[in-house]
């Protein structure tokens, strides 16, 4: 039998998973289920071509501070360049980058910046545009505007230093923290960020990188230094941000033996905070990156969030279900030690839940509302990109 620790470190996990579900002879369904998510993908992307407006930008039906244009617009045309692998594609992207070009990070009320700047490195990083040449470095310099380092105020001693929020405008220190609520940086928002900056070239050694790996770091349940881990609280996960028990969904975990309040970990910020060590240049062997790989493994399901969720939080759980799988599915795919690509089934589990929950428009939608999944134009590209890792890792296996 398997020790947990085998389990949890990494391949192995699921393929213990599937001897003890007797599903290790699924291989000849995989092409299968490729064909159906192709299906599934063309008919969202015809239900986002017909969300489009005439100027290339999507805008929400549901939620009026995604009316902006840019914020919506950069997370799809990512997304939908992602995935363009058909002709069918080429006209509703080509009208959002050309959106994208001339609307610029200039025009200001802008909802999320952080998120449409790093939608719109990511679209400009694998397809160039004439329409406005500038573009792509406007939009990264309104990123790297927004980052929380020394110009803002900021120190390295400070939690929030080397991260990114959702501030409107460069969120400037006020006696060592944050304005608002809304410029605390969190783990979202970083990974966006950092994801962005290496899209555009940076490298892992960028200033910018290593100040948000700073932060990164600041939010695992984790340390190197086996004399302080306490095991009540570091189990390699990851939380949203620092000094808010209401935004990180599971709340407080408690108060470890230094006096710090410590927090839940779950399932998107553990993909996020994986994610965002391997995009800083951590190893896919670094004890930070394998920490938060276990955590995932051991805590994966493809049908709700993971997290420690106390009675009074449950109701949070689902919330954030298809941010987590697009999150997750990349996670478990870039963090795959290199030597090896076993046999798993988070694809294929993912693959089936997912297609399962796809409405008869060709829309995703979420019945929770705290984290505006509800919004098809939200949870559509989400699962958009969860499928595309999905189908790029049962691709692989042979």
């Amino acid at each position: 039998m398997l020790t947990r620790r085998q389990f949890a470190s990494g391949c192995c996990g699921f393929v213990a998973a599937n001897l003890s579900r007797g599903r290790l002879g699924r291989g000849d369904e995989r092409p299968r289920l490729i064909e159906r998510i192709d299906e599934a993908v063309g008919r969202a992307v015809g239900f986002l071509a017909g969300k489009q407006a005439a100027d290339g930008a999507w805008r929400s039906e549901v939620y009026g501070p995604l009316r902006d244009g840019p914020s919506l617009t950069a997370f799809i045309t990512a997304t939908l360049v992602k995935i363009n692998d058909s002709p069918a594609i080429e006209p509703t992207l080509g009208k959002a980058i050309d959106y994208l070009a001339l609307i610029g990070p200039e025009a200001g009320g802008v909802t999320y910046p952080v998120y449409a700047a790093a939608g719109a490195i990511a679209v400009f990083s694998r397809q160039s545009t004439t329409r406005s040449p500038r573009a792509p470095d406007a939009w990264l310099a309104c990123l790297r505007r927004q980052q929380l380092v020394e110009s803002l105020g900021w120190n390295d001693g400070d939690d929030s230093f080397g991260g990114w929020s959702f501030a409107h405008e460069p969120p400037v220190a006020h006696n060592g923290k944050p304005a608002s609520p809304l410029a605390v940086p969190n783990l979202s928002a970083t990974i966006f960020a950092i994801d962005a900056l290496r899209a555009a070239g940076c490298s892992a050694d960028d200033p910018a990188v290593q100040k948000g790996l700073m932060f990164v770091e600041r939010c695992q349940n984790w340390t190197e230094n086996e004399t302080v881990l306490d095991p009540r609280f570091d189990d390699g996960g990851f939380f949203f941000l620092h000094g808010d028990p209401i935004r990180n969904k599971p709340g407080e975990a408690g108060v470890d033996s230094m006096g710090r309040t410590r927090y839940h970990s779950y399932g998107s910020t553990t993909a996020d905070g994986l994610r965002a060590l391997l995009a800083c240049g951590s190893p896919t062997d670094h004890p930070r990156v394998r920490a938060a790989r276990r955590w995932l493994i051991a805590n994966f399901s493809a049908e709700k969030h993971p997290g420690e969720y106390p009675a009074d939080r449950e109701h949070l759980r689902p919330a954030l279900y298809f941010y987590f799988a697009a999150s997750a599915a990349e996670a478990l795919l870039v963090s795959q030690p290199k030597r090896f690509f076993c046999v798993s089934t988070w694809a294929t589990d993912f693959g089936e839940v997912l297609l399962g929950r796809q409405r008869r428009d060709g829309s995703w939608a979420n019945p929770a509302v705290d984290v505006r999944e509800d919004d098809p134009l939200v949870a559509t590209p989400l699962t958009l990109a969860a499928l595309f890792y999905c189908k790029t890792a049962l691709s692989r296996i042979s």
